[in-house]
């Protein structure tokens, strides 16, 4: 690929897609990411951000986990992420407790009956999703890729020598095409469109789920756990 000359664009303004035209901004080309909304407006906005370095031990994503967990700790140096932190794990199961509650030494803000409360994991993080989606693009627009709010319905293609097809265009909404000979396609659950523009199958679809958002208090921030929650 020829740094001067080829432009990619990349479809989709979440985490995914704010990475890889940081990253291509960084090896000297210009992306240009087309969103149809506002950076992180979706998952890589609204998820918890909770990472876990060791959690995929013993699985074929064991690498990927570590590899991401330890990225994620050097974007925030890099970038100035400033909700990234490394925080411990609790493993809370609720239920009135077997015998004499006793006060917790961890999570002292922590209230309600707590039948049994241990550490899970140490080698865990938390960051804003939509800070580090936000810094990603914003540090790539430094670097000289360019946004466009835009939302893309499909795709214009012609045979290429040797059989199969090549990319050659965008098309937004509106009608117009955009020229595009490479593009990557990092519409989270909504990359399945992508699959009937270019005729792949991509076995994806999107599923519902609820994110709820407290202001933390003071104590909850100063001593900041993790919690994961067993049924009692």
């Amino acid at each position: 690929m020829n740094a001067s000359t080829e432009k990619v664009f990349v479809v989709g303004g979440g985490i995914i897609g704010t990475s890889i035209a940081y990253y291509l901004s960084k090896r000297g080309l210009s992306p240009v990411v087309i969103e149809r909304s506002d950076i992180a407006s979706a998952a890589s906005g609204k998820a918890g951000g909770f990472l876990a370095r060791d959690w995929g031990i013993g699985t074929v994503t064991q690498h990927l986990h570590q590899v991401s967990f330890d990225l994620h700790e050097d974007l925030a140096k890099e970038l100035g992420i400033d909700s990234f932190r490394r925080l411990p794990t609790l493993s809370v199961e609720g239920g009135k407790p077997k015998g004499r509650q006793q006060k917790q030494s961890q999570a002292s803000w922590l209230d309600g009956e707590i039948r049994q409360l241990k550490v899970l994991d140490t080698g865990t993080a938390q960051v804003t999703p939509a800070e580090i989606t936000r810094a990603l693009m914003d540090a790539a627009l430094r670097n000289g890729a360019a946004l466009r709010n835009a939302a893309v319905t499909g795709v214009r293609t012609e045979p290429k020598d040797g059989g199969g097809r090549r990319l050659t265009g965008l098309c937004l909404e509106g009608g117009e095409v955009l020229d595009a000979g490479t593009a990557v396609f990092a519409m989270g659950p909504w990359s399945s469109l992508a699959g009937d523009w270019l005729g792949v199958p991509i076995p994806m679809e999107g599923v519902k789920s609820t994110s709820i958002v407290y202001s933390g208090c003071d104590s909850a921030r100063d001593e900041p756990f993790a919690l994961f929650r067993l049924p009692p």
